[in-house]
């Protein structure tokens, strides 16, 4: 076989390692029959059936990438309203130096092969189709006949939507199914009669012929298979121009109210993220046309599909009250998924090592459309916010991992998702900003997609451009910043405090890790007097600062509380000097809100990283913080911290002391007089932690109607969640509580969610065990929102638990990552040992990577930074029992 992917210096033809009894062998003994009843080359045949393995390896890819050039695909399906579904496609391509062509598909059956207009027979193992190849280089056409696996098309009783990323497209359809193959896609789908369809390129010719539909679409630009995307059912179509644009939204919603109150700002928001970007790049939308199509149980917030955008409804169509945190929320979620039509449609990582590439600029322009918008918000504050927490929840554990991650084969790619990715290149580009400059970052962006557009480009290609602008030895940033894992701690040490009069201020960083590893950063360190006055400055520490060595030593007036990283835009765990830290719990309040969130973002780490302080000294920051806070952004980022606290870093003792004291904060608040959007926060809370009567007590009466929060009527959702949030804590009717909610709920899909979690809130265990047991099958976690919702629910703090299902969890890890979509398996994780302590969990989850040495490394750093709760949970009440 003259194809590069096939080693000579391996074993791994019929005359070799292959041997009759080996898998190898047994793969070659079947192709060479049917290789020889069809005419094929057996040589070549039993050569790509010994080297074949299931997904797409990174060997594999290469050799196709230098083989095969000019891709195209006519993909039909033919989709009933009930029974399966059957495919067919064409492929056109142009190949050189190839023999046999290797496709890639995992789906059920393959019916029929043809090359060139002949039959060729049917060689469909392990994932993947051998197509043999007429003699010579050329142009070549494939087509095939198949039924495809369902999963990734995602069918429900009225709709389906596709959703390939990152390798799922090899489920749905013979191809080649990685991102450096750009192919021009044109789709048919015959349909039901009732139903619409909406795809990736415009729609053609739309003709209905008896309970049948034929739509035809358009031939796409060159895009990778991962973002080919449709989506049909029974969707309703609303349209609208924006500055000479039109959108199309497609829904399932039957709420007109919903649509019409949430209409004009999705269609003024994605216009203002669609012109944002293009004066950004000074490159037009790229596409020919713009359609978003909002679903009821998706996955994720939003995917990227070009000219097709989909999108968790409840994520887009928010309820009246709406909290200014979830407005900011969908307005960034718009321009994050509008500027990758850019930033990886138009130029794509060739391989899924680079995935986060995508994802950091998207973000980093979402950062930058969102601003106009919202003028009045301080959005440094918001981006803290949006990133700093769960940054820092990764990078304080034992599981986190570089941004950029080597990648063997595609199989495994949605393990390379994750919070890493999505935060903490954020920060690391707005630090790479500060260093080469503003308008440097610029050009090398505007001329790195204008050299790649239509095609893949990698990281150490964007590195290279920017190079070239700043002069900078950028690669040697890179390694610290993109290629090694974890954070710095930055020191800020005084001298002389005590003394008062003048203090001496010194950054230092350390690689905790011991690798001495440098991240060159800008940060700020403030000093805040107990109250605000003009002594109060802040102090720069620029890019000077080393690792391990002193940075910046300046003399600052005595004051009662120094705050590092003041404007939380650095890298890594900063300590509090004691002084600060009982300043803080003593009353000291920042005047700014941004500097107020970073002090509790510091207590917080302090904490968690050492007990200093307790979580009872926290809770009662916290406590305080609500009782006061009157910015949202800030307040909505103490009651989670509360929340937490309480519910997993709380001992129960202290849980019931407290009680009284966070209960009683939020319900006086709550009678404030506060925006609706700031009531419904504050109800949230107290709907997550309230364990006294009076709590427990006016939870019970929203939900039955008999007390109204304030200013604002809750929603479906809202008060099914209350429902829910009654009956885990087994009180009195709980049962009656939860038949009567649902009866009430009108949304069809809202009423399917309750009726399948409901049972993981019940007190009683055999309802909880008939929810774990479905789950356990790869159908009972096809909903995967639901699913994780059911979790939190069964692993709620405040009912009877289930620690018995953290092994399970573990024990099914692997499956989930095989049937389940990119974020599955961390959510999965993470509601199984994030929510609730359960004594001895962080040793048993040790146990069980013990005794699993074969376990993915991946997978295994996923477990460490997931039992990294359960472990720090365990720590801080052992240091609490000492005192």
């Amino acid at each position: 076989m003259s194809a590069t992917w096939i080693s000579p210096s391996r074993e791994n033809r019929c005359s070799g390692g292959a041997g009759p009894g080996s898998r190898a062998g047994i793969a070659c003994i079947i192709l060479l029959l049917a290789a020889y009843a069809g005419g094929v080359h057996v040589p070549a045949a039993c050569a790509a059936a010994a080297r074949i393995e299931s997904g797409v390896s990174a060997e594999l890819a290469a050799a196709r990438s230098a083989a095969v050039s000019g891709l195209r695909y006519a993909v039909f399906y033919r989709i009933p309203a009930e029974g399966e579904i059957a495919g067919r496609v064409g492929i056109r391509f142009r190949a050189q130096g190839l023999d046999t062509l290797v496709l890639d598909f995992a789906g059920p059956a393959v019916h029929a092969v043809s090359v060139d207009g002949d039959s060729v027979p049917v060689l469909h193992l392990r994932e993947h189709i051998l197509v043999p190849l007429p003699p010579g280089d050329g142009e070549h056409r494939v087509e095939i006949s198949f039924t495809p696996d369902e999963r990734p098309l995602h069918r429900e009783r009225d709709h389906l939507y596709t959703l390939f990323v990152p390798d799922r497209a090899r489920f749905a359809l013979p191809c080649l199914d990685q991102p450096d193959l750009k192919g021009r896609f044109t789709l048919s789908l015959e349909i039901p009669a009732g139903w619409t369809a909406v795809a990736n390129a415009p729609a053609g010719s739309n003709d209905a012929a008896g309970d049948k539909r034929l739509v035809r679409f358009g031939e796409t630009p060159p895009i990778s298979t991962y973002l080919f995307s449709f989506a049909a059912g029974m969707f309703r179509r609303e349209a609208g121009e924006r500055g000479g644009r039109q959108i199309g939204v497609f829904h399932l919603e039957p709420d007109s109210a919903r649509i019409a109150r949430n209409l004009p700002a999705l269609l003024d928001l994605t216009a203002a993220a669609l012109v944002g970007v293009e004066e950004y790049t000074e490159i037009a939308y790229p596409f020919d046309k713009l359609d978003l199509v909002l679903l009821p149980v998706f996955p994720y917030s939003g995917m990227e599909h070009p000219g097709a955008i989909l999108y968790r409804a409840s994520r887009i169509l928010l309820d009246e009250g709406a909290t200014a945190r979830e407005e900011l929320g969908r307005a960034s979620l718009v321009a994050h998924e509008t500027a990758h039509q850019w930033f990886g449609d138009l130029v794509t990582m060739p391989w899924f090592d680079d995935v986060w590439l995508k994802e950091a600029f998207a973000q980093f322009m979402a950062d930058r459309i969102v601003a106009p918008a919202f003028p009045d918000v301080d959005h440094q504050l918001l981006f803290a916010a949006a990133h700093r927490r769960a940054l820092d929840d990764i990078e304080r554990t034992a599981g986190t991992n570089p941004i950029r991650q080597p990648l063997e084969n595609m199989a495994r790619a949605g393990e390379i998702y994750g919070d890493v990715i999505y935060h903490k290149p954020p920060v690391m580009l707005r630090q790479l900003e500060e260093l080469v400059g503003e308008e440097v970052l610029r050009e090398g962006l505007r001329r790195y997609l204008r050299r790649f557009s239509w095609g893949t480009a990698s990281w150490p290609d964007l590195v290279a451009v920017l190079d070239s602008l700043a002069g900078a030895d950028l690669a040697a940033w890179s390694r610290a910043w993109v290629e090694e894992p974890g954070r710095p701690v930055v020191e800020v040490r005084l001298a002389g405090r005590e003394g008062g009069g003048f203090t001496a201020i010194e950054a230092v960083s350390l690689d905790p890790r011991g690798r001495g590893i440098d991240w060159p950063q800008a940060f700020e360190v403030r000093t805040i007097p107990w109250f605000p006055t003009d002594r109060a400055f802040g102090l720069e520490f620029t890019n000077r600062l080393r690792a391990g060595g002193r940075a910046e030593t300046r003399l600052i007036e005595a004051t009662e509380l120094v705050l590092p990283d003041a404007n939380l835009e650095g890298l890594g765990f900063f300590p509090m000097d004691e002084g600060s830290i009982a300043a803080a719990l003593g009353g000291a309040v920042p005047e700014a809100p941004l500097h107020r969130l970073a002090l509790l973002v510091h207590l917080r780490e302090g904490m968690l990283e050492g007990g200093n302080p307790a979580p009872g000294e926290f809770l009662g920051y916290c406590a305080a913080q609500i009782g006061e806070e009157r910015d949202e952004i800030v307040l909505q980022a103490a009651l989670d911290a509360a929340a937490e606290t309480s519910r997993l870093f709380l001992s129960i003792d202290d849980r019931t002391r407290l009680a009284i004291l966070l209960d009683g904060t939020i319900m006086a608040r709550l009678d404030d007089e506060a925006p609706p959007a700031v009531k419904l926060a504050l109800f949230r809370a107290l709907r997550a932690v309230a364990t006294t009567a009076g709590g427990v007590d006016l939870l019970w009466r929203v939900e039955a109607g008999e007390e109204p929060i304030g200013g604002f009527v809750l929603s479906e959702r809202e008060l099914a969640a209350t429902a829910l949030e009654l009956a885990v804590r087994g009180v009195e009717g709980w049962r009656g509580i939860l038949d009567r909610r649902e009866a009430a709920i009108e949304n069809d899909e809202l009423r399917r969610r309750f009726r399948f979690v409901r049972q993981a809130a019940s007190p009683e265990a055999a309802d909880r065990a008939l929810f774990a047991a479905a789950i356990r099958t790869a159908e009972g976690r096809r909903r995967e929102p639901w699913v994780i919702e059911g979790l939190g629910l069964l692993h709620h703090p405040l009912g009877p638990g289930a620690p018995a299902e953290v092994d399970t969890a573990l024990a099914l890890l692997e499956e989930v990552r095989r049937t389940g979509d990119i974020f599955f398996p961390r959510s999965w994780l993470g509601a199984a040992l994030g929510t609730r302590y359960y004594p001895g969990a962080a040793e048993a989850a040790a146990t069980w990577l013990d005794a699993h040495p074969g376990l993915h490394p991946r997978q295994r750093l996923m477990v460490l930074a997931a039992a990294d709760r359960q472990a720090r949970a365990a720590s801080l009440r052992r240091i609490e029992l000492s005192r």
